[in-house]
C-alpha cells in the first residue's frame, strides 16, 4: 500500500519498503516557513549509495565524519596543535664573556606560565650573538625552573665554531643565532627559563651578546 505522485521531471513514492524520489532531477528541496529552502541533491551515478545518520543531535562543536562505509557519527574535533598564547619578553643584553668549560648562566631569562600542564611551549630566543676563537666553539643551551629546581633542558642546541662564520678580527669569529626549543614543561606554574652557556676546547676568552644588543625571548603556548 502507498501512494505515488507522477509528473513530468520527477516521480514521489511512499510506499511500505520506504520513500523515494526519482525521475530526472534527482533533488529533494526542503522549503522554509518564509521563503527559501534547503536542497539535498543526487550526484549523477550509476552506483548507489547509503548514508546513515547518528542518533542525537551531538554537542556544540562536533562535526559529521563518515567511517568509509556510509555511517556518520558525530566527533569532537582534535584539540592538538592549536596556539593556545603568545608572548614575548626582550631586554638589552650586555656583553657577556668567559672562558669556562661547564654550563655556566648568563644574566639573560625570561618568565612563562602555562595554561595547561598537557600543552607544549615553543621557546624561541633571537638574536643570540656568539663569538668564538682559535678554532674552538661557544656552546648555547636553555634551562628551566620551577618551584625552585632547574633542569637543562636542551643539549648544546646552538654552537659556533671559529673558522665557520664571520670573522669578527684575525682570531674571532662570530654570528647571529636563534634557539629554537620544543619543552614539554607538565605545569601550570610559573616557568623561568635561562640561556647557559659554554666554550669547548680552548681557555680563550670567548663572548655572548657580543657588542651588547637586544634579545628577545618568544613563547608559543600549543595545545597537546
Amino acid at each position: 500500500m502507498g501512494v505515488q505522485i507522477n509528473g513530468t521531471n520527477d516521480t514521489i513514492s511512499d510506499s511500505d519498503s520506504g520513500f523515494s524520489l526519482g525521475g530526472t532531477n534527482n533533488r529533494l528541496r526542503l522549503y522554509g516557513a518564509t521563503s527559501g529552502y534547503v536542497e539535498i541533491s543526487a550526484h549523477a551515478t550509476s552506483a548507489s549509495n547509503t548514508l546513515t545518520l547518528p542518533t542525537g543531535n551531538g554537542s556544540s562543536g562536533q562535526y559529521l565524519q563518515t567511517n568509509g562505509s556510509g555511517a556518520l557519527s558525530w566527533v569532537t574535533p582534535a584539540a592538538g596543535g592549536k596556539l593556545i598564547k603568545y608572548e614575548r619578553s626582550s631586554g638589552y643584553k650586555t656583553q657577556e664573556s668567559g672562558t669556562s668549560t661547564s654550563w655556566t648562566n648568563t644574566s639573560f631569562t625570561a618568565t612563562f606560565t602555562p595554561t595547561s600542564s598537557s600543552n607544549k611551549v615553543l621557546v624561541v630566543v633571537t638574536p643570540i650573538h656568539l663569538t668564538a676563537r682559535d678554532g674552538y666553539s661557544t656552546s648555547v643551551d636553555l634551562a628551566r625552573t620551577v618551584g625552585g629546581t632547574t633542569t637543562q633542558i636542551g643539549t648544546g642546541v646552538l654552537s659556533v665554531s671559529e673558522g665557520l662564520t664571520s670573522t669578527y678580527d684575525n682570531n674571532y669569529h662570530d654570528v647571529d643565532n636563534t634557539l629554537f626549543y620544543e619543552d614539554s614543561p607538565n605545569t601550570t606554574s610559573q616557568i623561568t627559563y635561562r640561556i647557559v652557556w659554554k666554550v669547548q676546547g680552548g681557555s680563550n676568552q670567548r663572548y655572548i651578546f657580543t657588542n651588547s644588543k637586544y634579545s628577545f625571548f618568544h613563547f608559543f603556548e600549543i595545545a597537546s
